[in-house]
């Protein structure tokens, strides 16, 4: 009896391990549609002229983000042995080296280095791969003081 109910127990999780794995698969597909239409949606609204688009209660706002990643070994310019000693020399760019560079700092110490009037140093944008990625921002649309400035009038001119 026992083995019967165990037996049942892990064939259903059996189901549920073979349920996540296509649920996950499914995800990374949706993910890479909903990021090819954020594209089509940003170019859209690119060659529209339009900062953004209000539609039912969101306003879609295309924007563009920089995205770093070092380059591998086989990719690096001429004379470059080591590209982790270019950030380690760099005072403003030291922090990031451990043994791998932090994804997130780099973006953001990138990020502000770029806005600065040096710029990123050539010999790290040298072991840098630099994408852009399109993407949306979606959010709800403020319709609660719209609806706070009617009630108001309404209750001004109910006087």
């Amino acid at each position: 009896m026992e083995i019967n109910r165990i037996e049942n127990l892990i064939g259903e999780y059996e189901e549920l391990l073979s349920d996540k794995s296509k649920l996950a698969r499914e995800a990374e597909e949706n993910k890479e549609r909903i990021k090819a239409k954020a594209d089509e949606l940003c170019e859209a609204i690119s060659d529209a002229g339009l900062k953004n688009v209000s539609f039912g209660d969101y306003t879609y706002t295309p924007g563009v983000q920089h995205n770093y990643y070092l380059k591998k070994d086989e990719d690096l310019p001429e004379g470059v042995e080591d590209k982790f000693e270019i950030f380690e020399n760099d005072a403003a760019l030291e922090d990031l080296v451990r043994k791998e560079i932090n994804w997130r700092r780099l973006q953001t110490a990138m990020r502000e280095l770029e806005e600065t009037e040096e710029g990123i140093p050539d010999e790290v944008l040298a072991v840098l791969n630099v994408t852009d990625e399109f993407g949306i921002q979606r959010r709800k649309t403020d319709t609660k003081t719209k609806d706070k400035v009617a009630e108001a009038l309404k209750k001004r001119r109910a006087k």
